[in-house]
């Protein structure tokens, strides 16, 4: 669900433009990121065979009664060679808790247990949700980690942005900030203004890298982009271990280079506006392959691009970041959004 924002404006930003795109400022969202974070339990590197699978469906996890997320879950069926929907849907609760604990006890392996409590005044079951299963030496970089780490010499650039879209999911965060410049594109004699920015996507629990990319606003019509300037995200690292010092040190590098591979990605958007494409077709097959999107996405893009008056790079990026706004599972939103950048960008 994307936040309900409010532009707040640091003494040192430039006077905001009446139209800029609003959102939550960068302590705004610190401070929600270190709240989250502090219902978080310390991780726990225990034998999978000391959990246990409770009748209710939770998971005991020492003294923690836990609940599945879907992610957690689909984890914790591979670890167990467990195709948890085609065997255990009409299986009742008992029958379903015996099969999982008996093949818990006869695993040999460590995991790193990744969970959280419920907020407070929750009166959801057991103590919280067990959110990944994970290899013993899996080090992850969470979000507070980085905010910190961009609160530091980064803090200056990020004070003039706004974070207009976060979300969040059992599997990823996505955090979207504009910056404080604009381009005015000056199509059809009037202003179309768009706000370069970036889109940071991470994940606690094993489903993503940490990734820093270049990000597009288009006001006109409230659509984003992701481009991957040469080929490359801004920052892309793995989640490994790493000393707070060094994350500060490639952050603050991903943030010196935004300027020049802002100017970049404009120069790529107008040049986009030319560059007709023979065959829409095979370009939107391809696009959708490369978000790894539903094949239904396709023919959604094809009926957006036809309303366009003709085929080009610009008007099937518009196709698909426009098809992209209005999905409701952030993932696959970056998804489509990343791919159609690869088109601008290629």
């Amino acid at each position: 669900m994307e936040p309900e924002v409010v532009m707040h404006r640091p003494q040192d930003a430039p006077t905001p433009h009446p139209a800029r795109p609003k959102g939550r400022t960068f302590g705004e969202v610190a401070s929600e990121v270190t709240a989250l974070a502090a219902r978080a339990y310390a991780d726990d590197v225990v034998p999978l065979s000391s959990l246990r699978m409770e009748e209710t469906g939770l998971v005991r996890v020492g003294d923690r009664s836990l609940a599945l997320t879907d992610w957690s879950q689909r984890l914790f069926a591979s670890r167990m060679g467990i195709r948890w929907d085609q065997w255990f849907d009409p299986v009742d609760a008992a029958e379903m808790a015996e099969e999982v604990n008996r093949r818990l006890q006869r695993s040999t392996s460590d995991v790193r247990v990744r969970s959280r409590a419920w907020p407070a005044g929750s009166v959801l079951f057991g103590n919280g949700e067990l959110r990944a299963i994970l290899s013993p030496t899996y080090t992850p970089i969470d979000d507070q980690r980085v905010f910190r780490a961009m609160g530091g010499s980064s803090r200056a650039s990020l004070d003039r942005m706004r974070f207009s879209r976060i979300s969040r999911t059992d599997r990823s965060t996505h955090y979207v900030a504009t910056g404080w410049r604009e381009h005015d594109l000056g199509r059809r004699g009037g202003r179309d203004l768009v706000f370069p920015g970036i889109h940071l996507r991470n994940s606690e629990v094993g489903y993503a890298a940490l990734t820093v990319e270049i990000a597009l606003f288009r006001l006109v019509c409230t659509n984003g982009l992701v481009v991957r300037v040469a080929g490359r995200a801004i920052l892309y690292r793995t989640h490994r271990p790493i000393t707070d010092a060094a994350l500060d040190v490639i952050l603050l590098r991903a943030f010196e280079d935004l300027p020049e591979a802002w100017t970049r990605t404009i120069q790529a958007l107008e040049r986009s506006q030319s560059e007709r494409i023979e065959k829409p077709e095979a370009a939107i097959t391809t696009l959708v392959a490369s978000a790894d999107a539903p094949k239904s996405i396709a023919r959604r893009i094809q009926e957006e691009l036809a309303r366009e008056p003709e085929a080009t790079i610009w008007t099937l990026v518009q196709a698909a970041t426009a098809i992209a706004r209005d999905l409701q599972d952030p993932d696959l939103r970056y998804s489509l959004e990343r791919a159609a950048g690869e088109l601008l960008a290629a």
